[in-house]
């Protein structure tokens, strides 16, 4: 290693623990802060108790609250941030200025602890490194600290900058290139369904605003979580600001889950290029079962009649419910409504080549007309390795592959199944980042993809001997029940040699309690059919 590359490592290093440790400041003032509103709303005669009461119904009739203990913890989160930044942004700007009002008027000691956090000098180191997603961030490494089980329910993973640059200007050059049209000469309409923290909401109004191409330009956000939601607020207002806008913030942000429902400031009637992008959540165990994406999903899904006229009675389609497959069904919604459009996705990877993600190909290649991937796999599932046997990293902190998609249609449709072009990037994670800070949409080597029937698969495949294969006779046709095998996990706890070997299991079951026992046996974290309460009775009810 170089010097250079030497002392690069020591700056990043620094500033990553600079990082933690205002984030993990923060997380222990947005706890004594909601220490302190429990105490207060415990007198309600107070007038803080009062004023935080007003507050609490103000935001539940908004529906950013449930209720009083939703309140506490999301009213502290946010009232940190709002403190933190009060000095960066006009208090007109705020997105809860009342916060910031209250912890003026009822605990100056935490604001004078909170501004002191975060010096012009801290912004400045953090700025070096992160540029423009501080408090990207910042977010998500104090939510790691305050309320992990939150962040990973909410999917609040930071996405890198490379990968929303990439997509932002790949949307751009899509647009010229396919419209021969730049932002400013359309009535373009951007949806963020998922928006989180608002990392591409940023960058877009960062990019509109320095191009100056906001008049025919319409931006929609939605988040589910109003302390993301606040966030994302925030992010935007200092992106616009920052960026030398002038005017009112011209980004729409909607506090609601997008896949209840249409929402109505989308009007589905306009025509026009609609744009969806983002990075939804990964999800298996979703609880996104309303009726209206429930049916909106329903033709990604084989047990349908498909387009070869068979019925598939497979049992096991629980993938194609996953958050991600949902959002790209909405994606789809709006572009066809709109009749034209891009979709900029990054997701799970596992859609590419999924067996049971055929019938979801098959609907994609049906509506769109050119689809792009960029498969950064990274599945540390499977010890993921490149092609050479080396380490493959993922260049999120998660154990899911994921890939880049770009979906093309014009409202004048070319007929036919939509061209696919791949290309793929293996190594480490730093060597990922590199390709897409340096590769533009245009300079990478796409390989249009023969994509054939019945599997429509959206990563290469050698079918030299497809038609010899085909002559045999498929393991499906053996079994009465089509379906994924079983996949075993917890091993260590759950299946033993002898009888006996239980006994120190069951001794521990009856004595420790679930967070020790989970601790001691490193059982990790419950599935969706798995629960360690429920295997900790069945334990104690053999003692």
């Amino acid at each position: 290693m170089s010097v250079s590359e030497k002392k690069q490592k020591s700056k990043e290093k620094t500033s990553k623990l600079l990082l933690q440790t205002v984030a993990m400041q923060l997380a222990r003032g947005a706890k004594q802060l909601r220490e302190n509103i429990e105490r207060y709303l415990s007198e309600p005669q107070m007038p803080a108790s009062i004023f935080l009461l007003s507050e609490f119904e103000r935001l539940k009739l908004l529906g950013a609250v449930t209720d009083l203990t939703d309140f506490t913890d999301s009213w502290s989160q946010i009232s940190v941030f709002t403190v933190l930044f009060s000095r960066y942004l006009e208090p007109t700007l705020l997105v809860n200025e009342t916060s910031l009002s209250f912890v003026q008027t009822y605990i100056p000691a935490l604001q004078n602890e909170l501004e002191a956090i975060l010096t012009p000098d801290t912004v400045a180191l953090l700025q070096g490194e992160y540029h423009n997603q501080v408090l990207l961030h910042l977010y998500e490494t104090f939510l790691a600290y305050y309320d992990p089980v939150a962040r990973k329910r909410l999917g609040v993973w930071y996405t890198p900058p490379c990968v929303v640059r990439f997509m932002i200007e790949a949307t751009q050059y899509l647009l010229a290139c396919e419209w021969s049209i730049v932002y400013a000469q359309e009535h373009i309409r951007m949806i963020e369904p998922a928006a989180g923290t608002g990392a591409f909401l940023a960058e877009a109004v960062r990019m509109l605003t320095v191009q100056n191409a906001w008049r025919r330009t319409e931006l929609h956000g939605f988040e589910i979580s109003w302390p993301t939601y606040c966030i994302a607020q925030l992010n935007s207002a200092l992106a616009y600001y920052g960026a030398g806008g002038t005017a009112a913030m011209p980004v729409q942000l909607h506090l609601t889950n997008s896949l209840l429902a249409p929402h109505p400031k989308i009007d589905a009637s306009v025509k026009g290029i609609t744009i969806v992008m983002g990075n939804p959540p990964y999800n298996r165990g979703s609880l996104n079962n309303g009726a209206w994406i429930t049916k909106l999903v329903k033709k990604y899904k084989p047990y349908q009649r498909s387009n070869t006229g068979k019925k598939l009675d497979e049992v096991n389609i629980v993938a194609l419910s996953d958050d991600y497959v949902k959002f790209m069904a909405l994606a789809q919604y709006y572009v066809e409504c709109s009749g034209e459009g891009i979709v900029a996705f990054i997701t799970n990877k596992g859609y590419l080549d999924g067996i049971i993600h055929r019938q979801m190909r098959y609907e994609l290649l049906s509506c769109f007309d050119a689809i792009y991937i960029l498969n950064l796999h990274g599945d540390s599932r499977y010890s993921a390795k490149t092609p050479s046997g080396e380490k493959d990293e993922n260049i999120f902190n998660i154990k899911t592959g994921v890939c880049i998609s770009l979906l093309v249609k014009h409202k004048q449709s070319q007929g036919g199944l939509a061209k696919v072009y791949y290309h793929e990037v293996y190594g480490l994670r730093t060597a990922k980042e590199d390709f897409l800070n340096s590769y533009t949409f245009q300079d990478v080597p796409w390989q249009e993809l023969s994509v054939r029937t019945p599997h429509y698969y959206f990563v290469p495949k050698d079918f030299a001997q497809q038609e010899e294969y085909m002559r045999g006779f498929g393991i499906q046709e053996l079994f009465d029940v089509y379906s994924t095998a079983v996949e075993t996990q917890r091993d260590q706890l759950a299946v033993q040699w002898k009888p006996e070997d239980f006994t120190p299991l069951i001794a521990d079951a009856t004595r420790l309690s679930e967070d020790e026992f989970r601790q001691k046996h490193n059982v990790g974290a419950d599935g969706r059919d798995w629960k360690l309460a429920l295997a900790l009775k069945t334990l104690q009810n053999t003692a």
